[in-house]
């Protein structure tokens, strides 16, 4: 019988200095082709748009009329975005003075009008948030008088 020896196959595939010469080589090519194949340009032969911002060949098309609508339209303010005051201190008051026996009269809320710009905003939820505060402490003081004046009449007709 004849023993047959096991051949090395595919080592020019496989290993790995050669590999990198190939694609070293197949990079060259490439670069190569890709160099001298195309039509030189020089500076001289380059036609631009005229437009110093750009060096593209063509030109800008004309805006459509949304893009100048859009345009004119910019730094304006359009839409509302509605912002609300916290009010849960004001609520929690109203709810005691309420259980206390006192008799609580709430309006709708108040619109501040429409701001815009950032600084409007801010001091027109600073104005807002002061109001709330400064509701918050009547509601509270009118509670501890009512219940302060209830305390004095119980405790008058106690004493008879």
């Amino acid at each position: 019988m004849l023993v047959q020896e096991k051949g090395e196959k595919h080592v020019f595939r496989k290993s790995r200095k050669y590999r990198t010469l190939c694609s070293v080589a197949i990079g060259t090519l490439m670069t190569a082709v890709v160099g001298l194949g195309g039509q030189p340009v020089y500076a001289e032969e380059v036609v631009g748009t005229g437009n110093p911002a750009t060096n593209l060949i063509q030109a800008k098309p004309d805006d459509i009329a949304e893009h100048v609508n859009q345009a004119n339209q910019s730094d304006q303010a359009s839409g509302d975005l509605p912002v609300t005051v916290p009010h849960e201190e004001l609520d929690k008051a109203v709810q005691v003075a309420k259980g206390e026996g006192v008799q609580v009269v709430t309006d709708k809320d108040a619109n501040l009008g429409t701001t815009k710009t950032a600084e409007e905003t801010a001091t027109a939820l600073s104005k807002a948030q002061a109001d709330s505060d400064k509701q918050v402490a009547e509601v509270k003081k009118v509670t501890a008088d009512y219940v302060k004046e209830k305390g004095n009449s119980c405790s008058c007709s106690k004493k008879k």
